[in-house]
């Protein structure tokens, strides 16, 4: 399996650059956001809010979601700052629910470019 290079989307301004010059993709538990970068490195951010539900929940979301884009890395084109920004759908999701949204999301990133 190849290593995947990923970093923490760092600062409001990397966010609001993605919102305003990226695509995006909606799918039922979330809305991936994403924009070319001139990094060596693909850069992820999520936006988790309260009405999501408790932080316990929010932090689970947290979790998985990272999880699901360590696991399909390889998919994902290099070089791109991604924000995930969740819907209150996601508070029941599981594991598997958001890999199958994240595979079905990816080519919709991918042709927009």
């Amino acid at each position: 399996m190849q290593k995947c290079s990923l970093r923490s989307l760092p600062k409001k301004r990397d966010f609001e650059l993605v919102f305003k010059g990226g695509s995006s993709a909606a799918a039922r538990y979330f809305i991936v956001h994403a924009r070319p970068n001139d990094l060596p490195w693909n850069r992820l951010g999520l936006s988790v809010g309260k009405k999501i539900g408790t932080a316990v929940v929010r932090n689970r979301i947290k979790r998985l979601l990272r999880e699901t884009v360590r696991r399909l890395c390889a998919d994902f084109p290099r070089k791109y700052d991604f924000v995930i920004v969740v819907k209150k759908s996601a508070a029941e999701s599981k594991l598997e629910q958001l890999m199958r949204d994240m595979e079905r999301s990816l080519p919709e990133i991918v042709r927009e470019k």
